[in-house]
């Protein structure tokens, strides 16, 4: 990924320093298939406070410069009221929507849980690929055979198979 139009941009805007790091600076690899991201990249937990200022310092700006008709700072544990009463929606539907549970599907069980099953998967992977490589031609096999013993021609043919043979027996 370059980030390079990214770095100059907050450089020149906000004159903030954001070093992108090299792909293995951020990156472990206990398996040569599987790798876990120990930090996003170029977020390094050193750059935290300098992320959260230049993010205070941003919000400032657009404070300081847009007028409050035009923006609104959002605190999700607030629920639809504010949002709603920002967006002007109609009071009928927003009656209905503040009466409903706001969203919150960003559980941080929910992605523990999601992330484990990823990474066994990923563990596993060469498991997986054996396992495929030895069960597929043996469904392949049975499927087949299974397909051809009932398919009419087949009794056919084995019923004449029979006969002839029968029929050299009796000779």
């Amino acid at each position: 990924v370059d980030m390079t139009f990214n770095q100059q941009l907050l450089k020149v805007l906000l004159d903030f320093d954001w070093p992108y790091p090299s792909y293995p600076a951020h990156i472990s690899r206990p398996l040569p298939w599987f790798e876990i991201v120990t930090y996003l990249p170029g977020f390094s937990p050193e750059k935290r406070q300098d992320w959260i200022a230049l993010h205070r310092r941003f919000r400032t700006q657009l404070e300081e410069t847009l007028p409050s008709t035009r923006l609104l700072i959002f605190e999700v544990r607030e629920g639809w009221p504010p949002l709603l009463d920002f967006l002007e929606v109609d009071p009928q539907l927003a009656s209905s929507l503040a009466r409903s549970s706001f969203p919150h599907t960003n559980q941080i069980a929910h992605m523990r849980m999601a992330r484990a099953v990823l990474d066994m998967i990923a563990i596993t992977l060469p498991l997986w690929l054996v396992l495929s490589a030895w069960l597929i031609p043996k469904l392949v096999v049975k499927l087949c055979c299974c397909c051809i013993r009932w398919t009419p021609r087949f009794n056919v043919a084995r019923w004449i198979w029979r006969w002839k043979h029968a029929k050299a027996k009796t000779r």
